[in-house]
């Protein structure tokens, strides 16, 4: 009889794990469709603006996806054909000079021919130890650059 009880115990707190990780893996999270980071970029000189999107996803954050976008919006979505699109776990670094936005990262973005802007952009692709560089003691910030991601 108590060999029973226990049996039954186990079973019952067995389904209920599973019904919180089905919860867990299967129900979206809060703000999914949402980007996680919307940066408003301004040139001093035009003062045009473009923004830096990051939509950061996964049990461990494993998957990221930043856009260089004309649209303010939060709510989550792209266009290939009017938005430079970076994929991956990668750096991505930033700075405005004049009315050109440098970017530095591992692999350019596909500039669209739909991607209109008064805002000029420069991609600067840099290996790895190049970043690790610029990330070791701050030098980022010497070198003038924010960090979007690292």
């Amino acid at each position: 009889m108590q060999r029973k009880s226990i049996v039954i115990i186990i079973i019952i707190i067995g389904i209920l794990l599973c019904i919180g990780i089905a919860v867990f893996v299967f129900l979206p999270a809060k703000n999914a469709d949402k980007f996680t980071d919307v940066i408003d970029v301004e040139t001093a000189t035009s003062q045009s603006h473009i923004w830096i999107k990051k939509k950061v996803w996964g049990m461990t954050a494993e998957d990221q996806l930043i856009l260089v976008s004309m649209s303010s919006d939060w709510e989550y979505g792209y266009d290939k054909q009017k938005e430079l699109i970076y994929h991956g776990l990668m750096p991505f670094l930033y700075k405005i000079q004049g009315d050109t936005l440098m970017i530095y990262t591992l692999h350019a973005a596909k500039i669209p021919t739909a991607f209109r802007s008064d805002v000029q952009i420069v991609q600067h692709e840099m290996d790895s130890a190049e970043l690790r560089t610029i990330f070791e003691h701050n030098r980022y910030n010497e070198l003038g650059l924010k960090v979007v991601s690292k």
